[in-house]
């Protein structure tokens, strides 16, 4: 749909021609401010667009109508101050102290209805199209630049856009005649609407940038004259219609030596005056280029020239006519156009015509809008899902979050179509969309491939300022931002030093240290999976010796190193305080470093961030016994974060002040006085860090070191990213194997579930729970070595706060544990719902059931959801659920083992929990517990996984598990869910752990036939026991699941023969020898061995508690 174009043309014409005037702008002022005049001009030079009114921002100070103004005749307020500039403070000060009748003079005398409102209005341009689909490009080009209230109005013959943003102030001052503000505070006030006016001022600078990215090809020459503009809107070739410039035909060449070249092309094309439709060429000796000229811009030049100098101030090419002037070039008409006369001028080579081509971005919505049914309007909506901006990494374009999304508009055939299309216009052979990032503290991506032909999959390699990166674009987030400070990492001083990058990402900055800067050795800590595994393979691209990084996963709070580093990275942002600690204690004692420590500030508190940030870190060196003087060297401003939001990168020069007193006086360095007990600490932190990096797992206060000789790795967990509800059921649901998810849609919690924000949720604080209290943070459930305590939930969440607000300061020795698994309202009959009991915390927590069993919490499949709060270091015991479950970490870290459903006879298990615990999980001095033979075998088959927040852990049924706090406090909620129909489970059971109906009696029916055999004499007990347990297994088919753990003595525990019950170490041990004899094909199921794993393991139990 278009407008007629006839009158367009003719509205377009004298709404410039007006214009020339300095009138026809339809804004109150009825001219164009000269702040808006360039973007005004600019727009005004494409042929589908012409402006009709605008206003470049103003402040003012508006007094709304009152009684007596109305007598007056005034029908509206008056405007007591109104600049388009930054307004003048005392000026406006003025003006309200007159409006009041406060100067000494009384001033107009005061209004008693007198209602004054302080006002920054921001950039507004009113335009008319052409066509509404011309409209739609210039609407999302704004709304690019960040104008977001940006829209067309749309009739069946005009379309008006109006392009406009939310960078608006409005605050009363006086009201009925009451001053609402102190002159200070009205100063600040004006203050803070200059600041909103720079900030406009840069978005209109955006605005012209994103215009001319976007129709740069399609702009006419700018007028020479103000007539001018009117000429162009009819038609005419920009100052052919100028009285003085005559109308020049032929095609004009500007021949310049080559050292004039660039300087000339400059002038010319800012004038207009290049000939964008020919090619530049040169001369045949190859001395000269030559440049085309418009003819426009031949006549403009051939008039000043012959003017003389006294022109010259005028004309807009003035380098160009500087070159003629001293012989270094020469304006003369190509071969072909030149006249056949006797005095024909010199002649420049005949220079080609540019093919004309599409941008990619008109290719790409031709090609969209051409696949489309006739039948389809071409409406905004739809025009503004074709991209006009991507990210091209590599091979791969990454679309924005807005592009086809429609299902009804690109059905499945038109993609099939479109896609290839797009790729072909873009140039790449990979099409992937971005969406919004996890809201949690690993910001992974959910980018989706929309077309990958060779199923080549996210991964792409690009490569800057001489370093290759490589990266998943559905897992990780590319940050192709902060070129300056990468770019500065690789210029840094720093050969030979150590460094520690405790946020390594990808290794944005890591490699270009390794790569450029020569230092010996980084340790680059990251906790997200998928960004370790990037930074892995980027160092194996770039050639990085093994030996020079060293790859830490987890939080830094816990695997980084400590006192090795010269130098620190902390590059996350808003800010990394929580990490300022460990930077710290990473750094050589004995001679400091240097952090960069990155951070976003607010304009105008640079200088109190320094300050701040100084004696913050010589305040933490303090604490570990170093004596040091602090200095900021150096802040780099990387880029604008946000309005009036800076990045900044502080480089913390930190010395010994034994080493540089005169240094530390001379600069004004803050410095650390020595902390009682500090030295302590530090030493307690050396110990503590290299027990943890042998074990790779935290160690919880009081662990002996000796538990590293026995420890035993176990393998991996599988990761799923982003998995669809089919991908999971077909995989680990049905396989019935554990399996981490990440990127999940799960809302906000693991980013602000702290101990502390929990607690400020209304409902949450003054709730009395239930929690396990404990003098040792190794939870025992069959020897109950706890208590319960019923207390305010937010008394445990301040426990929880203070510890950690006192980790890592040399006050945390903890005495006390404490662990909180949520209940129902009434515990007796009900099931935990702590997102039903706490709606507030359930705003901010998605359970993903769409996921995990395809329905929602009101279906029968869903059982309860529990929340989970732990001290830090706490282990609790290793336990099996009968359903399966999902753990959703929100805050801290958490190490899970998990051990197989066959593992079960080697778990000792005492109803549905073990007896093994604390370091004995991983065994001790390299020995395993005597009184648990089997345990080692079990724990050999068991996976690891340290899951972080926004982590969603799937353990299936019967898995059982241990669970380690690592670092600070843990908060996370489970969520159980049935694998079998809810009739198979009993009916009473209010925590998920009760055996299936069908398996508790056979369970039951295991004891009874243990109990009777052991009346019989020994003989009958070995022989009939020794059946029974091998007809049960050859039936089950679980001969080798269940063997593999049940070995020649190791049911029977290594007690002394006077403390053992014979009868029930003789069942035992046959029990041990027809298992061992049992020889037979398997064919066995996990699910179907679980039962007799566990009737072996309750015999074992039995004898290990009787002895």
């Amino acid at each position: 749909m278009a407008s007629t174009a006839g009158a367009f043309a003719q509205r377009k014409a004298q709404t410039l021609a007006e214009l020339a005037a300095d009138s026809g702008d339809f804004s109150r002022a009825g001219h164009v401010d000269e702040r808006a005049r360039p973007i005004v001009d600019l727009v005004n030079r494409h042929p589908s667009f012409f402006t009709t009114s605008s206003c470049a921002g103003r402040v003012s100070l508006f007094a709304d109508p009152t009684t007596a103004t109305r007598a007056a005749g005034m029908k509206g307020g008056e405007w007591v101050y109104v600049n388009h500039d930054p307004a003048d403070a005392d000026a406006i000060v003025a003006a309200v102290r007159r409006k009041l009748g406060e100067d000494e003079d009384g001033g107009e005398g005061m209004d008693p209805e007198c209602t004054l409102v302080l006002r920054f209005e921001p950039f507004i341009l009113s335009v008319e199209a052409s066509a509404l689909e011309e409209g739609a490009r210039l609407v999302a080009a704004a709304r690019d630049a960040g104008y977001r209230e940006s829209g067309i109005t749309a009739s069946d013959k005009r379309f008006i856009l109006a392009v406009r943003c939310s960078i608006r102030m409005e605050v009363p001052v006086v009201s009925c005649g009451e001053r609402l503000v102190t002159d200070d505070a009205l100063r600040r006030l004006v203050s803070i609407a200059n600041d909103k006016h720079a900030a406009n001022s840069s978005r209109a600078e955006r605005l012209m940038e994103r215009f001319i990215a976007v129709f740069g090809d399609e702009l006419e020459a700018p007028a020479t004259r103000g007539g001018d503009r009117a000429a162009a809107a009819r038609g005419d070739e920009a100052g052919e219609t100028s009285e003085s410039a005559p109308h020049i035909e032929g095609e004009w060449v500007l021949m310049v030596d080559k050292l004039a070249a660039k300087r000339c092309k400059d002038a010319i094309k800012s004038a207009g005056w290049l000939d964008q439709g020919r090619r530049a060429g040169a001369s045949d000796d190859g001395k000269r280029v030559a440049l085309p000229v418009t003819s426009a811009g031949a006549a403009e030049l051939v008039i000043a020239n012959s003017l003389g100098g006294n022109g010259w101030e005028d004309c807009k090419s003035l380098p160009a006519l500087e070159a003629i002037r001293d012989g270094h070039a020469e304006l003369v008409q190509s071969d072909e156009s030149a006249p056949d006369s006797p005095g024909k001028p010199p002649t420049a080579p005949k220079l080609q015509a540019k093919q004309s081509r599409q941008s990619p971005a008109a290719t790409m919505k031709a090609a969209a809008l051409a696949l489309l049914p006739r039948t389809t309007p071409q409406t905004p909506a739809i025009i503004a899902e074709i991209p006009t901006k991507w990210e091209k990494l590599g091979d791969l374009a990454l679309l924005p979050s807005c592009s086809f999304l429609s299902d009804e508009v690109w059905t499945m055939g038109v993609r099939e179509r479109l896609y290839p299309a797009v790729a072909e216009a873009l140039g790449v052979a990979r099409l992937a969309r971005q969406a919004e990032v996890s809201q949690g503290p690993k910001r992974e991506s959910r980018a989706v491939m929309l077309w990958d032909p060779g199923n080549v999959g996210g991964w792409i390699e690009t490569k800057e300022l001489g370093v290759t990166y490589g990266l998943d674009v559905t897992k990780v987030m590319f940050s192709s931002g902060n070129g300056t400070e990468k770019a500065r990492m690789g210029r840094v001083h720093a050969a030979g030093e150590t460094v520690v990058d405790l946020f390594a990402g990808i290794g944005y900055y890591t490699l270009q240290l390794l790569r450029h800067a020569g230092v010996a050795k980084v340790f680059a800590c990251e906790w997200n999976p998928n960004s370790v595994a990037a930074l892995r393979r980027n160092l194996q691209l770039n050639g990085v010796e093994s030996n020079r990084c060293e790859v830490r996963e987890g939080d830094n709070r816990r695997v980084a190193p400590v006192g090795v580093a010269d130098r620190v990275l902390l590059g996350l942002l808003p800010d990394s305080e929580t990490s300022w600690p460990t930077a710290v204690a990473a750094l050589r004692a004995e001679t400091g470093g240097v952090m960069h420590v990155h951070g976003n500030v607010a304009s105008g508190e640079e200088e109190a961030w320094t300050r701040s940030l100084e004696s913050e870190v010589a305040a933490l060196a303090a604490d570990l016994g170093r004596e040091w003087a602090v200095r900021v060297e150096h802040v780099e401003r990387v880029k604008w974060y946000a309005p009036r939001v800076r990045h900044l990168v502080a480089d913390v020069r930190c010395v010994p002040t034994r080493l540089g007193a005169v240094w530390a006086a001379g600069v004004g360095a803050a410095t650390s006085p020595m902390a009682r007990n500090s030295n302590e600490k530090l030493a307690a932190m050396l110990d503590a860090n290299e027990v943890e990096k042998k074990l790779k797992v935290k160690l919880p206060p009081g662990s002996p070191e000796s538990v590293l000789d026995g420890a035993m790795s176990s393998q991996p967990v599988r990761r799923m990213h982003r998995p669809s509800p089919a991908d999971f059921r077909a995989g680990p649901s049905t396989h019935r194997e554990p399996c981490v998810m990440t990127g999940l849609d799960i809302g906000p919690a693991p980013w602000t579930w702290s101990p502390a924000h929990v607690a400020s949720v209304p409902g949450v604080r003054e709730s009395e729970v239930s929690v396990h209290v404990s003098d040792t943070p190794h939870l025992d459930f069959v020897r109950k070595n706890f208590k319960f305590k019923n207390m305010p939930f937010g008394e445990l969440l301040n426990e929880l706060t203070a510890e950690a607000q006192t980790e890592g300061t040399g006050h945390d020795k903890k005495k006390t544990w404490y662990y909180l698994r949520s209940i129902g309202r009434n515990p007796r009959k009900e099931p935990a719902h702590c997102l039903a009991q706490f709606p507030g915390l359930a705003k901010e927590l998605r359970i993903p059931s769409d996921i995990l069993w395809g329905g929602s919490t009101d279906d029968d499949q869903y059982f309860s959801a529990v929340l989970r709060c732990s001290s830090g270091g706490l282990r609790l015991w290793t336990h099996y659920d009968a359903m399966d479950n999902a753990l959703i970490q929100l805050h801290g870290e958490k190490r899970v083992l998990l051990f197989p459903p066959a593992a079960s006879a080697g778990l000792y298990l005492d109803g549905s929990s073990s007896p093994v615990v604390g370091p004995a999980v991983d065994g001790v001095d390299g020995e395993w517990p005597e009184e648990f033979p089997a345990y080692r075998a079990a724990r050999a088959m068991a996976v690891e996984v340290t899951l972080q927040p926004g982590d969603v852990l799937f353990i299936p049924a019967l898995w059982a598990h241990h669970v380690e706090a690592l670092h600070g406090p843990s908060i996370a909620v489970n969520v159980f869910f049935r694998e079998l129909p809810k009739s198979m489970y009993p009916a009473k059971d209010l925590y998920g752990n009760a055996d299936p109906i069908a398996a508790g009696k056979a369970l039951d029916a295991c004891e009874t036939a243990a109990r009777e055999l052991s009346s019989l004499p020994r003989d009958h007990r070995v022989f009939y026991g020794g059946v029974a347990v091998a007809r049960m297994m050859r039936d089950l088919r679980i001969e080798d699941e269940v063997g593999a753990v049940v070995v020649p003595g190791s049911i029977a525990p290594k007690v002394s023969k006077q403390k053992r019950d014979k009868p029930v170490e003789e069942v035992a041990t046959a029990v041990t020898q027809t298992v061992t004899q049992v020889s037979t094909v398997n064919l066995a199921g996990v699910a179907t061995g679980v039962a007799v794993g566990i009737a072996l393991c309750g015999v074992a139990s039995h004898v290990w508690r009787r002895s």
